[in-house]
């Protein structure tokens, strides 16, 4: 990576969800007894020079370890002999909707389990950049094969796939949505979806959308099942960026003085979007790797 000069960086990378099918249907993320146990959470954040970062607010490190926020979020851990229980103690990966970022829920209403959310603090003692920006994203998976098991269905592409398809690669990346937004904030946070590509159809923004003859997942659903999931006829999701120039184009926040630091809060939260037309149940054993980048700027 190139060396940033005169700028506060902090790099959250290799983050990886590792999981293991327990389940046995394949209908779409609609069928909620088909959850995935996370194996390993694999993480590295880092800072740049004067910039401190914490998972606690007490504990404070200029490199967040793999150690330090697997076991915050899903094991508990000691830190300089203090005990914190896991944010997270039996968690089961799944896939959730929101409609603004921020709350997330079962694709009926129901209380979301099976997605990330944490806090990460930062502080400094530079008075000159104060700003902070989200400046890179980056999600990637390895993919999992995967044959028809219906006699047809469209897929998010408009191509037809047949059980005599062969084995097509799918990706838990392209159904995977992030969003930052400064803690306690009130304002639209800003979400990050992988841009349209080969394996992958942006979602977009819907309000209150009719999906009921959408190509990809809801199609599979309905030819597997010969019903539809519910409310599938008032489906909405905000707006997301696929860019990293409109990633960076907005302020999450401003540091403010507390003692001798400038300190701030942003709060991250990673899911499976549901209503994706990619996100198709076995998707969810896929090894997922998220990477995020912020700065510091004068304005």
């Amino acid at each position: 990576m190139p060396k940033i000069t005169n700028k506060i960086f902090i790099s959250i990378l290799l983050i990886v969800f590792s999981a293991i099918i327990l389940g046995t249907t394949t209908y779409a993320w609609f069928t909620l007894n088909n959850t995935n146990k996370v194996e390993s959470f694999s993480a590295t954040v880092t800072a740049g020079e004067g910039l401190d970062m914490s998972l606690d607010g007490i504990n404070w490190f200029t490199n967040l370890s793999t150690e330090h926020i697997n076991g915050y979020l899903f094991n508990g851990y000691d830190i300089e002999s203090t005990h914190y229980p896991p944010q997270y103690p039996s968690f089961k990966y799944q896939a959730n909707t929101s409609v603004d970022g921020k709350t997330i829920k079962g694709y009926d209403d129901s209380a979301a389990s099976g997605y990330i959310q944490f806090n990460l603090k930062i502080r400094t003692k530079n008075s000159e950049k104060l700003v902070i920006y989200w400046k890179e994203a980056t999600l990637f998976s390895t993919g999992k094969l995967w044959s028809c098991d219906v006699s047809s269905f469209v897929n998010a592409k408009g191509e037809t796939i047949t059980s005599d398809s062969g084995a097509i690669r799918y990706y838990a990346a392209d159904s995977t949505r992030i969003s930052v937004i400064k803690a306690g904030s009130s304002d639209s946070p800003i979400i990050y979806e992988l841009p349209t590509s080969a394996s992958n159809t942006e979602l977009g923004s819907l309000d209150a959308a009719d999906l009921t003859n959408a190509y990809g997942a809801v199609n599979y659903y309905h030819v597997k099942t010969g019903d539809y999931p519910l409310r599938v006829e008032e489906v909405s999701v905000p707006a997301a960026v696929t860019t990293q120039d409109a990633l960076g184009g907005a302020s999450l926040l401003s540091l403010t003085q507390e003692g001798q630091y400038y300190v701030g809060t942003v709060t991250i939260r990673i899911w499976v979007e549901g209503w994706d037309p990619d996100c198709l149940n076995f998707v969810l054993g896929d090894a997922l790797t998220v990477g995020l980048a912020f700065e510091a700027r004068a304005s």
